[in-house]
């Protein structure tokens, strides 16, 4: 059944009310705390922020911000050491730390050099925000919560997941594939800040080169 645009009207102002008691809590601005909730679901170079920002905002039906009060949160976040632009020095550092963590992964790839990344700061303020929001909702979402994350190599992917179903869930949108190998894995990671103690790999071959190489 359809909302009203009355009922559609109360459930954003609850939402944007829920917003600014986060905020309020955390020191953010609602502007910082939708930039962090970007980052959180995909890497940007930082001269897109404010652009995606808003059309992720606009999708979820939030009212939206001049453009320099999302760059001015930018810079804040930036300045704050809760977010950094990836240079070569900080690539480096990640990757150091990855080699050494000897998990699999990050499937997604290391970040790319210019694109906005979170901090170890960073990082554990979203926690705190993550469990802050699991507690007012009721919720028990985990902090990194990876469906499946597909690595392609030409024709075959290999599908990393926590769960069995979850691999086989994005397997059988795959038409016509071929299932060469299932696997348990132990700890991995999607991304290069998050991470999973366990898992599968189900790898797959398609009918086609997918023309995409691992990165």
């Amino acid at each position: 059944m359809a909302l009203s645009e009355a009922d559609k009207a109360a459930r954003l102002a609850t939402k944007l009310a829920d917003r600014q008691a986060l905020c309020e809590q955390f020191n953010l601005t609602p502007d910082e705390y939708s930039i962090l909730i970007l980052v959180h679901y995909e890497d940007r170079p930082a001269d897109l922020v404010v652009r995606f920002t808003k059309s992720f905002l606009k999708a979820m039906g939030y009212p939206l911000a001049p453009d320099d009060d999302y760059a001015t949160a930018l810079q804040s976040l930036l300045r704050r050491r809760y977010l950094q632009i990836i240079t070569e020095k900080s690539l480096a550092s990640i990757t150091s730390d990855l080699r050494q963590d000897l998990a699999i992964g990050p499937t997604s790839g290391l970040p790319r050099i210019g694109t906005v990344h979170f901090t170890s700061a960073g990082l554990k303020l979203w926690a705190k925000l993550h469990n802050a929001r699991n507690e007012k909702e009721g919720k028990d979402t985990p902090l990194f919560n990876i469906s499946a994350a597909p690595v392609y190599n030409g024709p075959i992917v290999d599908v990393y997941a926590q769960t069995l179903c979850g691999a086989f869930r994005w397997v059988k949108d795959m038409q016509r594939c071929k299932i060469l190998a299932v696997e348990s894995i132990g700890r991995w990671r999607c991304y290069w800040w998050d991470e999973y103690p366990r898992g599968v790999r189900v790898r797959i071959e398609l009918p086609y080169d997918s023309g995409i190489a691992p990165s």
